[in-house]
């Protein structure tokens, strides 16, 4: 990620040597090469967590990780989900148990942040941004409360998660 500048006569600063200079000198003599670092901003996200409901109610998660492949830290600074296909969002800490069957309500807790009001969409409040530093990865730690379902859900799309991201490089 570094772009070449030329040769020079000092490691810092001096004069660039090109293809027109002419050297006379006989003694060895020490040229530096300079570069430009070239800041990249490239995140992987994912596509998908993967969220399966079983007909007992119990939840299966998947693993997830957002990779930050940048030349400086990239930092998430909120994350939103949205609920899909009939689904409504309610408090993580709700007693699924005394809801009735195929109520379609839904829970969501990612890295800490879980949901905390009823609707169809919401923005986690976030402790604190979350902080991936140049070239790591993040797991995403996440999980999910529903109501009695009567059929196993494994193909419907229930939630969107967005992640916002900012680059903090130079």
């Amino acid at each position: 990620n570094a772009e070449f500048l030329g040769w020079f006569t000092e490691a810092t600063g001096g004069t660039q040597v090109t293809e027109n200079d002419v050297f006379t000198e006989t003694a060895d003599k020490t040229y530096y090469a300079h570069w430009e670092i070239t800041e990249v901003f490239s995140v992987t996200v994912p596509v998908t967590l993967p969220l399966v409901v079983d007909e007992s109610g119990e939840v299966h998660v998947g693993t997830a990780e957002i990779i930050n492949a940048s030349t400086g830290e990239v930092v998430v600074s909120a994350v939103s989900i949205s609920t899909k296909n009939g689904w409504q969002l309610v408090p993580f800490d709700t007693d699924m148990a005394h809801e009735k069957v195929d109520a379609q309500l839904l829970g969501f807790k990612i890295n800490g942040a879980q949901t905390t009001k009823n609707g169809n969409a919401e923005t986690f409040a976030l402790s604190a941004p979350w902080e991936i530093a140049e070239n790591s990865r993040m797991t995403l730690s996440y999980d999910a409360v529903v109501s009695a379902v009567s059929k196993a859900i494994t193909e419907q799309e229930v939630l969107s998660v967005v992640f916002v991201l900012e680059w903090r490089g130079e």
